[in-house]
Parts: structure tokens; sequence; C-alpha cells
């Protein structure tokens, strides 16, 4: 399909962030339960995930193709493409997605995209930069204070968040860890986690890790940019593609066999399993917070 650039673009320039029109401030919402099913070859599936229990919103749908990640905050959807430097956003909420606009980002190779409650981060593995911008309503404000720019160290393997605090891991499963909220980013320490070569998952309160090569796991509580282990490491049965959190659950998936689970984890608490039968192929799963 057909894609949008607007000629202003999105630009990495001055260690900022610039937009030709800023985006609308934060808001106070409920905790978001979407989720965001992504491939080629279908579309796109939206749904809900509250507390354990998945509700696919309707059929598939078509979107702009050739995404490669993906992140959802409390009410917005935000897509990437590392080749092209695009990205879409929307409003995602209840299940339901709504497309607002497509941007050009120039400056850096950001490939992992993640967010908070109200904050996204874009990073790029090869340079160690991140750029960090509150977003709302399907849009990025980029007014001065709301949008900053990090040298955060290279080769981070993973990068997700809980409504207000980021992991960076690397394939040792160690890192670094901080605050993400109101646009920025506050570094609060080191993290060495039981976890090689980490696939991570948040919730609104909680974070999960699987290891794709020991295939062990371990869950816990996540909050002001500290994470406290509640179990595990555990060998975990099976081998994972793809690990997502909604704000209250999380979804386990096999893109090779579409099989999966979905838990609630609220708080470090991992309950209330549910096996799933999701079609094969999904390439992006993401919820909010």
């Amino acid at each position: 399909m057909q894609q949008l650039l607007r000629s202003s673009g999105l630009a990495l320039l001055a260690g900022a962030f610039l937009l030709a029109v800023p985006g609308s401030g934060a808001a106070a919402l409920q905790p978001n339960d979407s989720v965001f099913f992504y491939q080629p070859s279908i579309g796109a599936v939206t749904g809900t995930i509250h507390n354990g229990t998945f509700t696919q919103n309707g059929n598939a749908f078509d979107v702009d193709s050739g995404w490669t990640a993906g992140a959802v905050s409390r009410d917005t959807l935000v897509l990437l493409n590392a080749k092209s430097h695009l990205l879409q956003l929307g409003t995602l909420t209840a299940g339901t997605f709504t497309k607002t606009t497509t941007e050009g980002i120039r400056g850096a190779n950001f490939s992992k995209i993640a967010a908070s409650c109200d904050t996204v981060v874009f990073y790029d593995p090869g340079s160690g930069k991140a750029g960090v911008i509150q977003v709302a309503a399907g849009a990025l404000d980029i007014r001065p204070g709301h949008s900053h720019l990090y040298m955060l160290g290279k080769n981070f393997t993973s990068v997700n968040s809980s409504c207000n605090t980021i992991t960076f891991l690397n394939n040792k499963g160690a890192g670094i860890i901080g605050t993400l909220k109101a646009g920025a980013f506050t570094k609060k320490g080191t993290i060495k986690t039981g976890i090689a070569n980490p696939m991570v998952a948040h919730t609104a309160t909680s974070f999960i890790r699987y290891s794709t090569s020991a295939h062990k796991i371990e869950w816990g509580t996540s909050n002001n940019g500290v994470e406290h282990v509640t179990q595990g490491p555990l060998p975990e049965i099976g081998a994972l593609t793809k690990l997502a959190g909604t704000a209250t659950s999380v979804v386990f998936y096999d893109g090779a066999t579409g099989q999966g689970t979905t838990d609630e984890l609220v708080n470090g608490v991992l309950s209330s399993p549910q096996t799933q039968s999701f079609s094969a192929g999904w390439q992006i799963i993401v919820g909010g917070r």
C-alpha cells in the first residue's frame, strides 16, 4: 500500500527532534489492555487481553506495509519501518485502532522502539543513540522539554518498558534501567538479570523475561525505575518467538505453529493461563500500558 510522508518529516537535528506540528500533551487515561498483531500477508488484527483473557476486535484489516517494530502507550500505537525510516501513528484503545499520521524520521538508524504510559523511545544499537518523545492521542509531542536525545551505549538487544520503567539489556541479560515518563529517560542504575539472550515484555506494573537460548523464564515487579524478581529463573517448556504485554496481561506466542497462551501479570504475580490458537506468522505483537 502507498505510504504518505510529509515533506517536513520528523528530523533528528542538533540533539533534538523537530516536527512541523507539535503533538498534544499527555492526558490521564485508563490502563490500556489493547493488543495489535501485524504481518504483511494478512494486515493487522486488534483486540484486548484483559486479566489474561483475549478478545479479538473484528476481522483483519489493511495497514501500510513494511513495519519492523512497534510499541503502544496508554493510548497511542507507533509503528516503525527501520529500512525506510517511516513512522505510522494512531490511537489504540479498547482494542480499536484509528490511524492518525505517517511521518519520516531521520538522523539515526533506529531499529528498536518501546513505550511507557506516556513516552516512546527509539533506539539504535549500532550507535547507542536513543530518541525519547512524549506521546498522546496518536501524536508525538515535540515541544521543548517533551523530547530528548541520549547516548546510552551500544548493542542493547532488548528495549522494553512498563508504565514508567524501562530496561535496556544486552545478549548477556545485563544493561541499564531507569524511568521513562513525561518525554524523558532518567537512568537509575545498572541491571543484571538471570536471563541470557532475553526476550522481554512488560505490563503496566510488571516484567517478564524469556531466554531464547536457555528457555528459562523469570518475572517480577517494575515501577519507578526499579525491578524486583518474584519468580525464576524457571524452565519454560517449548520455544517462543514473541512475548508481549498489555496493561494487565502477557501473551506467549510461537510464530511457527500459531499456538500460545495468555496470562494475567499484575504486580509481579503471573496467573490465569489460557491456551490460545492464533494464526502463524505474526511478525509484530504489541500491547498497551
